[in-house]
């Protein structure tokens, strides 16, 4: 047949089959029903096949157009089969179609018309070809009867003549090309819904892989992340509170200017407002909250951090710059320093309109020796030169800030009385006791309020800390007496508060001064769980979960100075002020921090099996559905900061009242091993020492931790350890400089028979390590030193 009546043949068959597609986008045919169909099909084909086999083998006048209908019969059967078998009834297939349309149930299974309203539909494809397959196989068993009944014949004879059989040839083949085809939509489909689905895949994984790069990068620029806190915060704020902060003109002016303003608890307000600003205009916006109770996590490189990372974080055009740095910082191993986060900063105002940056308590930054404070006052220098709008919160006696910010604009916020009134009649609703007294008695409720309005000057702390001792009065003559004897100020709050923790029962008064202790002298804030099981260790006490108390009884004994926050789980004083006021107490700081090390160091003793027991109890107690079997195993966090900080508030406290227990925790080889693992990695991480050989001596802890008088009395039992070596090569004078420990760098100097020029494992000697970390005042004293101070330890 000629090529070009077989194309005008199969246009006329795809033609008579194209309404189906149309259709297959709504409807699609049963699999089962097209699946029998073709099963029928395949059933007809094999009927014909062996037929056409016996014709074939004795067939007078054979010719070539009969191999031709054998070999196409042959391979519309195979394309049935496959089709049944391997596209209908594959499940796999079907679930790759399930919310698509088929070609194959749609096209192959369907009525079909020719798109003219009111015509009945015509036979499907797999219908139609089952017509044309039985009306071939009527003509072959016609044909059989008849060569059968005849005698005179002795063979078989071809039923179709040469057009005929031309004929049927092409409908064969006509049949199998709709079928092929019908398979091959569905396959393309398939693939490209495959190769949709892989890039799709391919963007997701790229895309988590990118956030999981973002986090780990900014993580390693700085961990701190303020947006909780500023929820928290903003949570607590009464409808229409620091309303007029926004409406005063100093405010406006700013936010077209920079400047700074003095301290105000209703910062989170402006962050707020800055915030809601960005969905209008292109500004960017970063700040941090300054926390003294986080002073070791909180430090001028992570501060300036954190804000750099916000910036970040809001132009993805410096997502590139902050991946090369960390690259070049030996792909985040080396720790990011401020001067990177500011060159960060000057980056980010290339690519915005306007940019604020927002500090809250400043002088809640670490002033220990003025270190941490000192050097952010330089990192704002440098911002301040800058196009941007700086606003920084403080209370205005710490002298430093005074200083640096004395030319800046400054504005005294204190809350007025509407937003004083509104904080006090939303706590007298929440406030059951005080409810009952103010029942049926509005102008009484009137005098309570305007009095507590007229004492706060200003504050909020203040009226918190004077509901708390309202609601302890059963009537209304208590709480009018009580009215009238209400301070004035914070200072005179404390102390009177203080006085009613001291009229408690023993026990209860007991328990009130160490949770005051471990919450308020911490060096990073305790999560409850952890500040509970703190409050049960008990030296030569077992364990029992009576000693376990719950978090409401902890606050309640400290009449309103400490409360939960509920977003870092955990439980603050109410200010940090309260820690200057307990700071004042006679004895109270060193007693303070002799608690804590004794609470790590008693901890530390402990067996492990029975501390197991007591974080059991805690954890089981907060999360009963838990099974005490993961529990055993959960890595508590309350047993690193045991690790990483029993020294310094040794340190802090009395060492000479520890130096028992601090002999009984090195002479535990289990003890030494856990201690050594904070000189391997330092505060707030806790790395276990790879073997015995990483132990490390007495000296090097006392002097990593700074416990000069611990260090004194160990050289004076032993001089030969002044001079000792750890696994590292190091002595604790190396260990001194490198923690900044300028009062054990000073008496170690001062011996006679001190090594100054020794070279550790990685061929640094005291005066190399002391030029690295900017240490001006160290450097000259060992310059200072003479040449031949102790014998020369060079590298060997």
């Amino acid at each position: 047949m000629r090529r070009s009546n077989y194309k005008k043949l199969q246009y006329k068959l795809f033609a008579r089959y194209a309404t189906s597609v149309c259709v297959a986008r709504t409807t699609m045919m049963d699999p089962f029903s097209v699946a029998a169909g073709c099963a029928g099909l395949a059933s007809l084909a094999i009927q014909i096949s062996k037929l056409t086999y016996q014709y074939i083998s004795a067939v007078k006048n054979s010719s070539l157009d009969a191999s031709n209908f054998i070999r196409e019969l042959s391979a519309l059967r195979n394309v049935l089969t496959d089709l049944e078998n391997n596209i209908i009834c594959n499940n796999d297939v079907a679930e790759a179609f399930e919310s698509r349309s088929s070609s194959v149930l749609s096209q192959l299974g369907r009525p079909q018309n020719n798109g003219h309203a009111g015509q009945t539909p015509s036979l499907s494809v797999i219908q139609l070809c089952e017509e044309d397959l039985k009306v071939i196989l009527a003509k072959f068993e016609k044909n059989a009867a008849k060569s059968s009944l005849s005698r005179a014949m002795t063979r078989l004879k071809w039923p179709f003549d040469e057009p005929q059989t031309t004929k049927y040839v092409d409908m064969l083949h006509r049949h199998r090309s709709i079928f092929e085809s019908s398979v091959a939509i569905d396959s393309l489909a398939l693939g490209a819904l495959t190769l949709k689905e892989v890039k799709s895949a391919r963007i997701e994984m790229n895309h988590a892989h990118q956030r999981n790069l973002s986090k780990e990068i900014g993580d390693w620029l700085s961990p701190l992340k303020f947006e909780d806190k500023q929820a928290n915060v903003l949570s607590t704020r009464h409808p229409g509170t620091g309303q007029w902060l926004l409406d005063l003109e100093d405010f406006a002016i700013w936010e077209k200017a920079s400047s700074s303003i003095d301290r105000t608890i209703l910062f989170s307000i402006i962050v707020d407002h800055l915030t809601m600003m960005q969905q209008r205009i292109d500004v960017s916006v970063a700040f941090a909250y300054c926390d003294y109770t986080d002073q070791a996590n909180q430090t001028p490189a992570k501060l300036i951090g954190s804000i750099a990372r916000q910036l970040v974080e809001q132009d993805d055009s410096l997502h590139s710059d902050l991946e090369g740095l960390c690259r070049k910082s030996n792909n985040g191993r080396i720790p990011s320093k401020l001067s990177d986060h500011l060159d960060l900063i000057k980056k980010a105002l290339d690519s915005r309109r306007q940019t604020f940056i927002l500090i809250d308590a400043l002088d809640e930054s670490d002033n220990v020796q003025q270190k941490h404070r000192k050097e952010l006052l330089k990192a704002f220098a440098e911002l301040m030169k800058l196009p941007i709008n700086m606003f920084v919160t403080s209370r205005t006696y710490p002298e430093d800030i005074a200083r640096f910010f004395k030319d800046s604009k400054r504005v005294e916020l204190s809350a007025n009385e509407s937003d004083v009134r509104s904080y006090i009649e939303a706590a007298f609703e929440s406030n059951t006791m005080l409810q009952a007294s103010f029942e049926n008695d509005l102008p009484f409720k009137e005098r309570v309020v305007s009095s507590m309005i007229s004492k706060s000057r200003g504050q909020f702390l203040l009226p918190a800390l004077h509901i708390n001792r309202l609601s302890e009065q059963i009537c209304k003559k208590e709480i009018a007496e009580a009215l009238d004897d209400l301070a004035t100020t914070l200072e005179e709050s404390y102390k009177q508060t203080w006085e009613r923790i001291e009229r408690q029962s023993q026990p209860r008064r007991d328990l009130a001064f160490r949770v005051l202790i471990w919450t308020a002298f911490t060096k990073s804030p305790l999560q409850i769980d952890e500040l509970r099981l703190a409050l049960a260790i008990e030296p030569d006490r077992d364990v029992d979960k009576g000693y376990v108390r719950n978090t409401e009884v902890l606050v309640d004994v400290c009449f309103g100075l400490v409360r939960v926050q509920e977003e870092e789980d955990s439980i603050r004083p109410i200010h940090f002020t309260l820690q200057e006021y307990l700071t004042k107490r006679d004895g109270f700081y060193a007693s303070a921090h002799f608690v804590i090390a004794q609470g790590c160091i008693n901890f530390l003793l402990m067996p492990l099996h029975v501390r197991i027991q007591l974080i059991d109890l805690i954890l089981v107690d907060t999360h009963p559905c838990l099974p005490v079997i993961d529990l055993s195993r959960t890595e508590f966090a309350f047993q690193y900061y045991a690790i990483n900080n029993w020294g310094l508030h040794a340190r802090d406290g009395s060492e000479v009242r520890l130096f028992e227990l601090i002999g009984k925790l090195f002479s535990i080889e289990r003890c030494r091993f856990e201690t050594s693992s904070a000189l391997a990695t330092g505060p707030g991480y806790l790395k276990i020492p790879d073997s015995e050989y990483e132990f490390s001596e007495v000296i090097h802890i006392a002097a990593f931790f700074g416990m000069e008088k611990t260090l004194k009395c160990l050289v004076a039992n032993d001089r030969s350890m002044l001079n000792a070596l750890d696994h590292n090569k190091r002595t604790a004078l190396h260990w001194a400089i490198e923690n900044r420990q300028l009062p054990v760098v000073t008496f170690l100097l001062d011996q006679d028979d001190i090594e100054v020029n020794t070279f550790d494992i990685s061929g640094e000697s005291p005066l190399s390590l002391a030029i690295r970390t900017h240490q001006k005042g160290i450097v000259r004293k060992l310059l200072a030193m003479p040449c031949n101070k102790g014998p020369d330890r060079s590298r060997r």
